[in-house]
């Protein structure tokens, strides 16, 4: 699986190979507000880039 979503820069193409693979895609999450999250995440959330899917972390 990790080999098929290296290639993935968008949420559309998650969803894409989710529906390929048979599985949920990601759905829209709608909008989130950073301020309304716990303060752990906020910085985090302010770092990710808009419309381009979050770094994989291990």
């Amino acid at each position: 699986m990790a080999e098929r979503t290296q290639g993935i820069n968008s949420c559309e193409e998650a969803n894409q190979l989710a529906e390929e693979i048979g599985i949920p895609g990601s759905g829209d999450m709608g909008q989130v507000v950073a301020s309304e999250m716990p303060e752990q995440l906020q910085d985090l959330l302010l770092r990710l880039p808009v419309e381009q899917p979050s770094p994989r972390w291990e």
